[in-house]
């Protein structure tokens, strides 16, 4: 079954007329009424697994300390930082998860956020 698109989804010009889309009337609900469809899509998680998180750490400075079973321990020495990185081969990390290591390193929002 496929759903009808929002109102506002049809012409590209329709946001210009609400700079703040996030409080106008016409997109009040999503499909399921919980809460407005565009908020409904600001802040999303990208879905990753170990060896992505472990790519953006490098890029931070990070370096792999040592590893016990399926997790492993990185630690950036210049910001006094250490997280731990669960390894499940190609399984996809749980939300709070990332947002934990993320969190822990001090990684900003725009590396693993939509």
């Amino acid at each position: 079954m496929r759903f009808k698109d929002p109102p506002w989804f049809s012409s590209p010009t329709s946001f210009t007329s609400y700079p703040e889309f996030r409080n106008a009337s016409f997109i009040s609900s999503n499909r399921y009424g919980s809460q407005s469809y565009v908020n409904s899509l600001v802040g999303k998680m990208l879905a990753m697994n170990a060896r992505d998180v472990e790519s953006i750490l490098e890029r931070y400075g990070f370096q792999l300390i040592s590893q016990k079973g399926s997790h492993r321990k990185w630690r950036n020495d210049f910001v006094k930082r250490q997280v731990i990185v669960p390894d499940h081969g190609t399984r996809q990390l749980p939300k709070g998860t990332l947002r934990s290591i993320f969190k822990g390193a001090e990684i900003p929002d725009s590396e693993w956020k939509c």
